[in-house]
Parts: structure tokens; sequence; C-alpha cells
């Protein structure tokens, strides 16, 4: 089943695949390679799993991962934290409302053309959740091709079950920074285990539509 599952996925990619397990606090990354099947990726900290977050530092320099986390309690209003969980949420959603009880420094505007919460960035600047999801997932190409010493267009992303239709469409990010270029598939993760291993431990259900695009 599992050569079964490397071989679909191969087929229609001319290389490695990267396979993103992205959660609202953590992402881990794989690596499916013709001729040597699955790869765990390492981060920069020799860890397999990284945080699921991205911002800027204080001279506004983007970071990722660990490091974007590591400066939560410095800077939290430059870091963008459970943007997974925001994708197609207005403001009056309750993962809006949870995020400010919660006491997370951010402030959201309404998108005037989707109507969808926004993260307000300093005086006069906006990231759509979207954009912020966008650079954690450059950070995972980052580190899967510094694994496999080469460019890696394609990818397989896996989704929760619970994410509803308003959360898919936005769940391809404008690309904003450099991300996965071509996903291969979205699969929704507790479907996954019964068919062969990811970094999170199973394939998911096909869907034909793709889930994020970048350059």
């Amino acid at each position: 089943m599992r050569a079964t599952c490397v071989a679909l996925l191969l087929a229609s990619a001319q290389g490695a695949v990267i396979g993103i397990d992205l959660g609202s606090r953590f992402l881990k990354v794989g690596i499916i390679q013709p001729g040597t099947g699955i790869e765990l990726v390492l981060n920069e900290a020799t860890k397999r799993k990284s945080s699921s977050v991205a911002g800027f530092t204080a001279e506004e320099e983007r970071i990722y991962g660990d490091e974007s986390y590591n400066l939560l309690g410095k800077l939290p209003e430059k870091q963008f934290l459970f943007s997974k969980m925001l994708l197609g949420k207005q403001l009056d959603s309750p993962e809006v409302k949870l995020l400010k009880e919660l006491g997370y420094p951010y402030e959201f505007l309404e998108d005037e053309e989707s109507k969808g919460a926004l993260y307000k960035y300093g005086s006069n600047a906006t990231y759509k959740p979207e954009e912020a999801v966008a650079f954690v997932l450059s950070y995972a190409k980052q580190i899967a091709e510094a694994h496999a010493g080469s460019v890696i267009k394609d990818c397989v992303i896996t989704v929760p079950p619970s994410w509803r239709h308003e959360a898919r469409p936005p769940a391809r990010p404008p690309a904003r920074p450099p991300a996965p270029r071509g996903v291969q598939r979205r699969r929704r993760r507790h479907r996954a285990r019964a068919r062969a291993p990811t970094p999170r431990g199973g394939h998911r259900r096909i869907s034909s539509r793709p889930l994020a695009c970048a350059h």
C-alpha cells in the first residue's frame, strides 16, 4: 500500500514531493523522492516538529518557525500565531473572539472584498490569514529543499477533517513569499493512517482542487 501511494504521488510530479502536516500550532515536513521513499525533514534545530508561526523582527526582517515563536514574549504583535485557524473566518467568528480572550495583542479589520478577518500590522498595513499561512509554507519549503539539496515544486498538505468549506478556498495563499508552487493533493487527516505513511503517519483522501499555489 505504501509503495502504491508513493507511486501515485510521483506519477503527477517530475521529482521530489514535499509532504506538510500543517497544524495550528506545529508543522511537520517530509519528502518523497524517487528511489528513496519517504524521509522526515529536520529543521535547523534538528527537530522534526516546528512551530507554525511566522512574523517579523524589530528590524522588520521576516522570521519563521521556532525563531518567530521565541519572539512572542518580546514582540507578540509582530508574530502571526494560529493563522491557519483564521482561514475563512469573519470578525465575529469564535476563533477571532478566542484570540482576543486569550490576550493576544492582535487587532483585526474586515476585508472589504471577502468580509474575512485581517491582521492589522503596524499603523497602515494588513495581512490576510492566507498570507500568514503562506509565510509558514515558505518556511516548510525552505527546510525541505535544504534537506533535499534541490528545488522542489510540488507538495502534499494535510488538513483537519473539521475544516468547513469556507476555510478551504482561502487555504490557497496568494503567495506573497515563495511557497510550495504546485500542491498535488489536499488530504484529510482522519482517513490517512489506513493508506500510507506521511510525516504525521498517513496519506489523506485526495481532493481534486489544489490547496496552495505559489511562486
